[in-house]
């Protein structure tokens, strides 16, 4: 199979090893002379069409794009898109020369069977001269340097969906056990801070959590991402409760010693499975380790304590300014509490502000 997004061109294969020389010969033919069919290439062209043509509508495509837009701004993935000219323009020429483009890029091959390293080497469509890689690619995300509300009106909805977001500091591994230490505590399950408070304690919620989310390359920054799905006339007492939490996190150190079982399950349970052995060593080694994160940070498990989970909130968490990204019934929110809360006017948004103008589509097929 072959897959593309914004970092890696893929190429998956699942095979016997005693056919592996004609396998490659197959793939590198068709690298060099793509398989081209129009009925295909019309089937995206349609699909992507109805795709972006009705999406303002979808309710769940709404949400994602309005998260998009608090995170990325202008550079979200529903703004700074391929236009859709460019889809509509495309023939057999225009794909044969981007798979051919791809194809001189330095690439990453992940093996696992039973052939000597030589044999499976002299087959691959290797070349000389390929040009460096910068995958993966991570978008910058947006920096607030103040409180933000941002609200998307949906009368269509009975769940209303919140966002909270804080940005964070670059990511080095250095933090990993105290970041993991502190996600087990504010969103392990029911026991964790959030879904304790605001579900267990005032039934206010169908789901909540809040974690420290790391990118996958060391010094892009890192952010706090928390999330309540509740009905939109709780959505005041919900907000409420959560930026109580963030601006005084509750303290209890009793439940230690199952935070620190569940780090070190958690960490058992990541390892990879056989055949996905190297590309996760490839990951561990771009983030900084040089060994598995479960044996290197063995000791520092055993020895946290909630004094670190304590500092952690401290230093990345408390007083920072929050956004909150909320998608709700318009009618049963009280925007003025939320102000008054967050100490900032709520910026109201439309689907016009988050999606490319259906115009462009329908020029596009005129």
């Amino acid at each position: 199979s072959y897959g593309c997004n914004d970092s890696y061109f893929t190429i998956s294969i699942s095979g016997e090893d005693e056919n592996f020389t004609k396998i490659m010969n197959l793939v590198i033919r068709q690298l060099l002379m793509p398989y081209f069919e129009q009925k295909q290439l019309d089937a995206v062209k349609g699909s992507e069409f109805f795709s972006r043509y009705s999406r303002q509508k979808r309710t769940a495509v709404q949400k994602s794009a309005l998260l998009q837009y608090a995170l990325y701004g202008k550079k979200s993935a529903y703004l700074d898109e391929v236009p859709f000219i460019d889809i509509w323009n495309m023939d057999g020429v225009k794909v044969q020369q981007l798979v051919a483009s791809a194809r001189t890029y330095a690439l990453d091959i992940f093996y696992c069977g039973t052939l000597p390293e030589e044999k499976m080497v002299a087959d691959l469509p290797l070349t000389e001269g390929m040009r460096p890689s910068k995958s993966p690619f991570i978008q910058d995300r947006q920096t607030y340097d103040k409180p933000t509300v941002l609200f998307l009106p949906n009368s269509n909805v009975q769940q209303a969906d919140l966002y909270f977001y804080i940005n964070g500091r670059p990511y080095d591994i250095s933090s990993d056990v105290a970041s993991d230490a502190f996600n087990q505590y504010m969103s392990g399950g029911f026991t964790g801070v959030i879904m304790n408070e605001i579900r267990v304690k005032r039934s206010m919620a169908y789901s909540a959590y809040g974690v420290d989310a790391t990118p996958s390359l060391p010094g892009k920054d890192c952010y706090f991402y928390g999330y309540v799905g509740t009905q939109s006339d709780k959505v005041v007492d919900a907000i409420n409760v959560y930026m109580d939490i963030l601006a005084d996190m509750p303290k209890d150190s009793t439940n230690l010693a199952s935070l620190k079982a569940a780090l070190k399950q958690a960490a058992q349970t990541a390892k990879p499975s056989m055949r996905g052995k190297a590309s996760t060593y490839e990951y561990w080694q771009r983030l900084g380790y040089t060994d598995d994160p479960s044996k290197v940070n063995a000791e520092a498990i055993d020895a946290i304590t909630f004094n670190d989970i304590e500092k952690f909130y401290e230093d990345n968490i408390k007083g920072k300014p929050v956004t909150i990204i909320l998608m709700g019934d318009p009618k049963k929110i009280d925007l003025k509490a939320i102000q008054t809360k967050c100490g900032c006017k709520v910026t109201k948004l439309t689907p016009a502000k988050l999606f490319n103008s259906t115009q462009e589509l329908l020029d596009a097929v005129m």
